[in-house]
C-alpha cells in the first residue's frame, strides 16, 4: 500500500513559569490593541477589561474607547506600566519578548489569548486567525504558537484603508 507521512502537532515546549514584569494576558493585549508609546488601550471590549481587571489591574476609562490601566495590589499606575514596558524595550517596538517567549506554558497561552482576543478572531472553519501589519509581532506569535504545540500558517496580503494601500498585513 502506500505509505502516508505525517508530521503530527509539534511538541510543547515545557518550562517553567517565571516571574514576569507585566501578566501575560494584560501584555498580549496590550500589544494587540494597546498604543506603541505607552499605558492606553483602544477598542477593547468588555470581556477583555474584565481579563485585564482578572489580572489584578484597575482599568481607568478615558474619553471615547481609550482607558489607561494601573496595578491594585503593586499599586501601579500609567508611569509604572510605562516604565515596566520600558524595562521590556517596548515602547515604540511592540515584539514578544524572550522572556515571556522562553515562559512556563499557562503564562504563553495567556498571552497568546490576550493577543486573540484583541488582534484575532476564529474564522468560520473554527481556526484562530491573528492579523497584524507588524513583521515583529507576526515573527513572534509564530514563535509563540509553536512553542505551544500549535501548527501555525503564515500568510501576506496587504493591508487597506479605504482603499489605500497600507502595506504588509500577515
Amino acid at each position: 500500500g502506500d505509505l502516508v507521512h505525517s508530521l503530527g502537532t509539534p511538541p510543547v515546549l515545557d518550562l517553567e513559569p517565571a516571574p514576569l514584569p507585566i501578566a501575560p494576558y494584560t501584555l498580549g493585549v496590550w500589544l494587540g490593541d494597546g498604543h506603541s508609546a505607552g499605558a492606553r488601550f483602544t477598542n477593547i471590549d468588555q470581556e477583555v477589561v474584565e481579563g485585564v481587571r482578572a489580572d489584578g489591574f484597575i482599568v481607568n476609562a478615558g474619553a471615547g474607547s481609550t482607558w489607561g490601566i494601573r496595578k491594585q495590589q503593586q499599586r501601579w499606575s500609567r508611569d509604572n506600566f510605562e516604565a515596566a514596558l520600558r524595562s521590556l524595550d517596548l515602547v515604540n517596538n511592540k515584539h514578544l519578548p524572550v522572556a515571556y517567549l522562553r515562559a512556563g506554558v499557562a503564562e504563553r497561552r495567556a498571552l497568546l489569548a490576550g493577543m486573540v482576543d484583541t488582534d484575532g478572531h476564529v474564522t468560520a472553519r473554527g481556526q484562530i486567525e491573528f492579523v497584524s501589519v507588524s513583521a515583529a509581532l507576526r515573527d513572534g506569535i509564530m514563535e509563540l504558537a509553536r512553542s505551544l504545540g500549535l501548527k501555525p500558517t503564515l500568510s501576506e496580503d496587504r493591508a487597506r484603508i479605504n482603499g489605500r494601500d497600507c502595506g504588509a498585513r500577515y
